[in-house]
């Protein structure tokens, strides 16, 4: 899931949604056009100013509840599942293609790490055979945070 919004929204957004929700978050519109062209998101959510700017994205007000916004992401997410778009990828360079399949890989192949040692990064690091400071710095990047996988 793609989170498009700007410092405060962002922030409620997050704050709204918990660490149940994997999101990859970014305030800059070109990279978030970039990111929606590669298709690996089953929905793109975005602060109401933004939203207009990208047509894929579902808007948000960061003032709403707790729960509206919950029942927003989950009907973009149900609607997102069904679409099957590839329009918008060949307007990107391969190197930016590269760049964000990588990325995209990256951060599935974390999420799939964090989740199956249930968020202990030190195993985790164990697991994939790198440094837990590496780990870390990777998790960082690509805006996954232990804390998601851990039990209650």
């Amino acid at each position: 899931m793609l989170l498009l919004a700007s410092g405060h929204g962002m922030r409620a957004i997050q704050v709204a949604l918990g660490h149940e929700l994997a999101l990859t978050v970014t305030d800059d519109l070109a990279r978030a056009r970039a990111l929606a062209a590669t298709r690996g998101f089953v929905a793109i959510l975005a602060a109401v100013p933004l939203a207009a700017a990208l047509d894929e994205a579902v808007a948000i007000d960061p003032e709403w509840d707790a729960d509206s916004i919950s029942k927003v992401v989950a009907a973009a997410v149900v609607r997102g599942r069904g679409s099957e778009r590839d329009d918008g990828i060949a307007a990107l360079s391969y190197e930016e293609y590269s760049e964000l399949a990588r990325y995209g890989a990256t951060r599935r192949y974390l999420i799939a790490l964090l989740d199956r040692h249930g968020g202990r990064v030190t195993e985790a690091a164990r697991g994939a055979r790198m440094k837990r400071e590496s780990l870390h710095r990777l998790m960082r990047r690509h805006h996954v945070s232990a804390d998601a996988f851990r039990e209650r």
